[in-house]
């Protein structure tokens, strides 16, 4: 039988459902959301959790992978690794489960554009609110098994600036680079987990993660996934127009390091 769908209208924090509705549409303030993906592994409360951050619909849809099985959600199951969160282990033993954060994004310029632009991602405050006490943690993470997984994910040193926490992702000048800074990025190691108590959930395999050199006290990080790109655009200024750079949605499970 086929479970109802629901467009969820999100205006002003006012939330209404309508049934039978098989679109998904984001218009500016605008977003109707009717996962015509039935057998989604997000909820509707997720969907709109990813939307208030200002995800897109390319976005929200590359996050909630299919579950192509039974059509239960695959986050249901207690007793499945829920591929949404992050494992923390300190000195080899289980610390917390880390739940992602959507950071914001921010376009610099430099001499009205000429002098080149960035884009970065940005996470709010100072500090995360995990904070770990080794130099030497290691993570657990769900990773699609089509993806290579060393393509998927990537440990970053985050840069304080005017009281939040940010990361590069775009820059330059009449060329446009888009990317993590190589010297914010961290060297890691992937291990497939095939004894992990909670099994991966279906389309999925567990990997441990392990930074190759210990991380610097006083200092805060994220370990990123990038979900969607977005091209580069033309914007004007006062003497004509210029490339602005394009930039990238994430989702980030930060933490610092005590």
């Amino acid at each position: 039988m086929i479970r109802p769908v629901f467009v969820v209208t999100v205006i002003e924090g006012e939330i209404s459902m309508f049934k039978n509705k098989f679109s998904l549409l984001a218009v500016s303030g605008l977003l109707l959301f009717a996962p015509n993906y039935l057998q989604a592994a997000c909820s509707v409360d997720q969907v709109l959790e990813l939307a208030k951050h200002g995800m897109s619909e390319d976005a929200i849809k590359a996050f909630c992978d299919k579950n192509e099985g039974s059509g239960e959600n695959t986050t249901s199951d207690e007793n499945v690794f829920s591929p949404e969160t992050v494992l923390l282990e300190v000195k080899g033993k289980p610390s917390q489960e880390m739940l992602y954060t959507v950071p914001g994004n921010r376009t610099g310029f430099r001499a009205l554009g000429y002098g080149g632009q960035a884009s970065y991602s940005v996470f709010p405050g100072k500090a995360a609110k995990v904070r770990v006490d080794s130099s030497t943690p290691s993570f657990v993470i769900a990773i699609p098994e089509k993806i290579q997984p060393e393509n998927y994910v990537s440990l970053v040193q985050l840069k304080l600036k005017r009281g939040d926490r940010e990361m590069r992702t775009a820059s330059g000048f009449y060329s446009l680079k888009t990317g993590l800074k190589k010297k914010v990025v961290v060297p890691i190691r992937l291990a497939e987990v095939k004894d992990h108590p909670k099994p991966a959930p279906k389309g999925y395999k567990l990997y441990r993660i392990t930074p190759e050199k210990k991380l610097a006290s006083r200092n805060e990080y994220a370990l990123v996934v990038a979900v969607r790109q977005h091209s580069a655009s033309i914007v004007g200024n006062f003497f004509g127009g210029f490339l602005n750079a394009p930039s990238s949605e994430w989702l980030g499970y930060d933490f610092g390091v005590k």
